[in-house]
């Protein structure tokens, strides 16, 4: 069965807040820039920056730049161990590592990707591991309690939330609902918790004879949940033209106080509000479809979520509705010339083998 979201609103993508990077590359080459040119002040703030950079190199289409980038951290954060950094470090170079594995999984090689994935399983347990290119002993942390439950929670989330998303990226729904269904039981309180993404997954690939979600129960994040196994009901069932499609958006339509708080990402919400729009204007409730479409649109503009704005504005722009045109494209030229230059200045940054701190 096609997601609903494929013909609903646009590509099936999950729901669940996390934290999405929504700058375009232009804006990500500048804020690496303005940390790098300085020089950085802090462990941090120079893996900020290669993090920021690399990503834009891969939507600059500049992947073995980003690559060699990437590589380049793991062996700066090597290259600290015996210092007073090495916990920190050793933490940064796993985030680089797992950069790597992403660039597999967003150039289709999926099962490299997977494999790199399910490794972190291994550190989320607290064990060593071997991945692509760092071989990952939690004695590298130390005492460090803190670098601890940040490594293992970070490749816990990793795991569950890039599986998910390259599974459900290369189509083979069956794999993703098998495992999502292991992490929803391996790791219950998180995925109550707000770990959504395997709650999510059966919902959005096939909706059809899921249980009922009620969104007025339960903690924030358990209500979150609900609310949006909800919408992916209720787009399915509009998809089918299931008589039960009205009543589901609008009961989903009533949750929308129940919901509101803090979120990872400011895209989060307004995907929320495309979605249920584009299943209010399925339904024939067109006037307020349309105005869950132009907040989402609003919101979309404001944080610069180029994607989501592209698909609500030719969502709008399909129903007749005077919208702004879209911005041009920046200048990928100049983006580019800005993530080379400021990719060599990294490179000297992390060729130095030593602390920001101490430099």
């Amino acid at each position: 069965m096609t997601a609903p979201g494929q013909v609903l609103f646009g590509p099936p993508e999950f729901l669940a807040d996390d934290t999405r990077v929504l700058d375009d590359e232009h804006r990500l080459a500048e804020r690496a820039a303005a940390i790098a040119a300085p020089g950085p002040t802090s462990l941090e703030q120079l893996f900020l920056a290669a993090n920021l950079l690399a990503l834009a190199l891969v939507r600059l289409g500049e992947t073995v730049r980003a690559q060699r980038l990437c590589r380049s951290e793991i062996a700066y954060a090597r290259s600290l161990r015996g210092t007073p950094h090495q916990a920190e470090a050793a933490v940064y170079g796993l985030e680089a590592q797992v950069n790597l594995i992403r660039v597999d999984a967003l150039q289709g090689r999926t099962a490299a990707a997977l494999a790199g994935f399910a490794e972190l399983e291994r550190i989320a347990d607290g064990r060593p591991a071997r991945l692509p290119e760092l071989s990952w002993d939690p004695a590298v942390l130390g005492n460090d309690v803190a670098q601890h439950r940040k490594a293992r929670v970070y490749a816990r989330n990793v795991l569950v939330i890039d599986t998910c998303k390259a599974l459900l990226r290369s189509g083979d729904t069956a794999a993703l609902t098998a495992e999502a269904q292991r992490y929803v039981a391996r790791w219950p309180k998180s995925v109550r918790a707000g770990l959504h993404h395997p709650a999510e997954a059966p919902y959005l690939v096939d909706p059809a004879g899921r249980p009922e979600p009620v969104p007025g129960e339960g903690s924030l994040p358990e209500r979150r949940l609900a609310f949006i196994q909800l919408l992916h009901l209720a787009a399915g069932s509009a998809q089918e033209a299931d008589p039960s499609a009205r009543e589901r958006a609008e009961r989903a339509d009533r949750c929308w106080t129940l919901v509101q708080g803090t979120f990872s990402s400011p895209g989060t919400l307004p995907r929320w509000q495309a979605s249920l729009g584009s299943t209010m204007l399925a339904v024939g409730r067109t006037e307020r479809g349309l105005e869950l479409l132009r907040c989402a649109l609003a919101a979309a503009q404001e944080h610069g979520d180029r994607a989501l704005r592209r698909a609500v504005h030719g969502r709008l722009t399909a129903h007749g509705v005077p919208v702004p045109a879209e911005p041009p494209a920046g200048d990928r030229a100049a983006a580019t010339v800005l993530a080379i230059a400021t990719a060599e200045r990294l490179a000297e940054l992390l060729s130095r083998q030593e602390s920001p701190a101490r430099a």
